[in-house]
């Protein structure tokens, strides 16, 4: 299965993909690791330097073909997909988290010291991101939603029953409301 997620930052994405990789046997990445890998750069620095138009053309060229004859995989992103690589995904995951959550999260993580964090910045974060879900909803149809206010481990839980890990069929639906993704 392939499985895309996505949210604001400091929701908990690459820890709840990388813990869920680990427990079930699937590979990781990062869409900035993926970027870096298909770009031929080291860090997220060298690629933050890159000509827009480049890393969209080296992206429509290479996302795909890095990903594609891997199986099982969960990639965690901020769901700045094109429609074909959307496509490409089995299940899509919108992840949101408690607005104070995230920046205390943020506030007390040491790898995000380059920049000045307030709860207006992760409000506008968050807003920025819902208006991807809704339009990544708008292109596939209903996507599943979990929330990581709680603890990691419940949050595991809500993504396992989301993706149909778990043979509970009307709690699946839940989260898909109902709805099957179409593609």
């Amino acid at each position: 299965m392939r499985i895309y997620i996505f949210g604001a930052q400091g929701v908990g994405k690459t820890s709840l993909s990388k813990k869920f990789a680990k427990e079930h046997g699937y590979l990781q990445f990062s869409g900035s690791s993926i970027m870096m890998e298909i770009c031929g750069v080291n860090s997220r620095e060298e690629l933050s330097l890159m000509d827009k138009e480049t890393k969209l053309k080296i992206e429509a060229e290479k996302y795909i073909p890095f990903l594609e004859n891997k199986k099982n995989i969960i990639v965690d992103g901020h769901g700045t997909l094109n429609q074909e690589q959307i496509n490409f995904f089995d299940k899509i995951v919108y992840m949101s988290c408690d607005p104070e959550v995230i920046l205390s999260r943020i506030q007390n993580e040491e790898t995000r010291t380059d920049r000045t964090i307030t709860l207006g910045s992760v409000l506008m974060d968050i807003e920025e991101h819902e208006k991807k879900k809704n339009e990544i909803e708008n292109l596939i149809g209903k996507i599943a939603c979990i929330d990581n206010s709680g603890s990691i481990e419940t949050t595991e839980n809500e993504l396992l029953s989301a993706i149909g890990f778990v043979n509970n069929i009307e709690n699946e639906s839940q989260y898909w409301g109902g709805q099957e993704k179409v593609i």
